[in-house]
Parts: C-alpha cells; structure tokens; sequence
C-alpha cells in the first residue's frame, strides 16, 4: 500500500505562510564550494574518550565562532583514531550559517544539513558531500533531516508561519529518488522531532507537547508509544532509538541566562523507555541544545553538554554505569559544538 497524502514538489501554503519547495532528486545540481577559509587541526581527545569510541570511529558537527558577532560557522569532521579535524564547509566557503549536521547516510558519503544564508531568516536542509564539500537544497522550511536505515528516504519536519501564533510544524518522509513526499498523521500543529528505528520500517515523532508516536512506513498505522501526563509547562522533544531503548528529552521549565549564547537555556532531562518497561527511566541532565546521536556499537549517547561558566561541549553519556565523558579539552568560550553526528568507517 503506497503511504499516504503524496505531494508535489510545490506546496501552496494558505496566504501569509511561506512557501517552501522540495528541490531534492537524484540529478539535481550540487553547489561546489569555494574551497576558502576551509580549516584543519587536531584535538587530543581523553584517554577515556577513545576507549568509549569504537575504532574506525567519525565524528561530525557544527561549530560556531563567536555567535552573533562574527557569526562564522563551519561543519567539521573528527577522525576519532587521529585526532585530525577537518572543516567541509564553513561561512567562509559558502556564504551559509546556522550549519547544523543532523545524520549521515549509510554509505557514509553525505550529510543532512540545515543551514540559511546571511540576512535570510529562511532555513533550508541540503545534502552535503563529507568530501568534496558540494551541497544540494533538498527543501526549503525543512529542518531536522534523517536517512533511513538503507539510505532510499529521509524523514524530516517544516516550520511553516510567521509569527508564534501562526507556527505549524508538519512530519515528511521523502522518497530521495523522486522527492515525492508523503505527510504524516499529525493531530496538532506541532508535529516534529521524527527519527526512524534500525530497521527502517516506521518512525517515531513527537505530536504536541507531551506524546511520541510510531508510523509505519508500510501499513501507514499510528500508534501512540510514550505518554508524558504531567509534565506542565515541559515539552518533549528529540526521540531516537539507541538499540532497543527510545531516548528522549523532557525540557523543564526553569531556564537560566546564557552569556555565551544571548538567551535563556533550558535544563533538558534524559530518559529512556526499553521494552516491557512500565514508564520511563531517568538518566541524567543535558542542558540547552539536545541534539543527541547513538551508535549501535555503543551503550552511549553523545550531546551537548552546558556547564556553567564553562560554555558547550561534546559529551558522550555512558548508559551503563551513568556517568558523562568530555569528548573534547577545554576550548575557548566564544566557540560552540553542535549537533554530533557519529559513523563508524570499516
């Protein structure tokens, strides 16, 4: 049975919304970099660190430099046995900020990537080539990107609106070799956050505040997976299978004034829900930017860890027994580390 609610690569939104379009296909032109201002380097990662880390171990994110001032941004590669990094994109090199890696495909060539340009509020996703640095739109309003486990769809969610009032977030799954997309179910208009399970036969996705659901890519059944009954003023967000436990954050209401970012962070709380479990368990507290990854080979997850007067930084939580591993020393506090993407290259 084919998934339902196929649209063309053109959305008409209703008046006022922006319009975004999927420009995604197999043939579609890629944008070559400049191949300027791309750096190199090296990090010492802990002892600790590289023996968590499986060998052959990539690490992928975005890094930003002094945010709001000269607001450069880059997508850098970490060789885990090296230490060498490597930058494939940056501001320099492409006019584009906000660079925020979300997911590689499995044959490790590309990177999903949401970006924007200089003095655009308008937020895209492409496919970024990890060698050549060569990047595609693949849609416009689109964030959040995933490939599925055998690298034929991604899933991914919009913002559409112009104001809090108006916002509506909506879940796709893209079909990479037609770009057509199919949306959904959602029963409110804050649908986002989705990621597939390791087989690649349904996602999971957060609808509304407080509730992750299941779909299945094949029967099209919804099914409503974790309930979050007294959380208030906390939101859900972030869910993604780490083996056969379903990981994610609970974003408390209490929120502290970050000096490096500009605004006020949210503690987030960490919790994950195994099979047979009654309710959720508790593992321990993330701060402000919860991107989280989970490798297979691994019982962790990495993210982004806020410690007070400190800034950011990659953290890997080891699950069992619970305790947080500094990826990476001390670095100066007008950097910023985001959105870790892990592989593991044979």
């Amino acid at each position: 049975m084919p998934l339902s609610r196929p649209i063309a690569l053109t959305l008409a939104l209703a008046a006022g919304l922006a319009a975004f379009v999927a420009t995604a296909g197999c043939d579609a032109a890629r944008t070559a970099p400049a191949g300027r201002g791309l750096k190199t380097g090296h990090f010492d990662l802990s002892p600790e660190a590289r023996r968590l880390l499986p060998r052959g171990a990539v690490l992928y994110y975005g890094k930003a430099d002094t945010i709001g001032l000269k607001d450069r941004w880059a997508v850098e590669e970490l060789d885990v046995d090296t230490g060498r990094t490597r930058e494939i994109i940056s501001t320099d090199s492409s006019g584009l900020v906000d660079l925020q890696p979300y997911s590689i495909s499995p044959d490790n060539r590309f990177l999903l990537v949401s970006a924007r340009a200089k003095n655009d509020e308008k937020t895209f996703l492409m496919e970024l080539d990890v060698e050549s640095g060569a990047w595609r739109k693949i849609m416009d309003n689109a964030i959040n990107g995933f490939y599925s486990p055998d690298g034929a769809k991604i899933v991914l969610y919009t913002s559409q609106g112009s104001s809090l009032e108006t916002v509506r977030h909506s879940v796709y799954i893209m079909e990479l070799k037609n770009s057509v997309l199919h949306e959904v179910p959602c029963d409110t208009t804050s649908c986002r956050h989705s990621s597939w399970d390791p087989k690649g036969t349904s996602i999971i996705y957060v609808d509304g505040d407080n509730r992750i659901y299941s779909y299945s890519v094949k029967d099209e059944r919804r099914s409503e997976i974790i309930v979050e009954r007294n959380l208030h003023q906390e939101k859900i967000s972030y869910p993604i299978f780490c083996g056969r436990r379903i990981i994610y954050f609970v974003r408390k209401k209490t929120a502290e004034y970050s000096k490096l970012l500009g605004y006020r962070t949210y503690q987030r709380e960490l919790r994950s829900l195994l099979p047979g479990d009654f309710a959720p368990r508790r593992l321990g507290d993330f701060t402000d930017v919860p991107n989280i990854v989970c490798h297979p080979t691994i019982s962790s997850v990495i993210g982004v860890h806020n410690v007070r007067k400190q800034g950011l930084y990659l953290a890997l939580l080891q699950l069992q027994p619970k305790r947080i591993v500094r990826l990476f020393p001390p670095q100066p506090s007008r950097l910023m580390y985001i959105n870790p993407v892990l592989t593991v290259r044979q």
